[in-house]
């Protein structure tokens, strides 16, 4: 199967049919930023399906995963700044 010719939202469809519960962002960058256009352009995707309950606890999960990660990083980044969070 050639995926390349399946539409994003189509492709997006198809996985979340695939779960009882299921969460899909992304972000595209169409245009970047440089010395003539000062802003950068952007597709937003967000889809979910099932639960509206169950779907921000499994948000609130991932959030918390990628925060405990990068935990290490994010404060070295704050100390950095003058800033410390605890």
């Amino acid at each position: 199967m050639e995926l390349s010719l399946i539409s994003n939202e189509e492709l997006i469809e198809e996985l979340l049919n695939r779960f009882d519960h299921a969460i899909f962002s992304g972000i595209k960058i169409l245009d970047s930023m440089d010395n003539e256009c000062d802003t950068t352009r952007v597709e937003n995707t967000q889809q979910w399906t099932g639960n509206p309950y169950t779907c921000v606890g499994m948000c609130t999960g991932l959030s918390n995963d990628i925060l405990e990660e990068y935990k290490e990083e994010l404060y070295e980044e704050d100390d950095n700044q003058g800033n410390i969070y605890n």
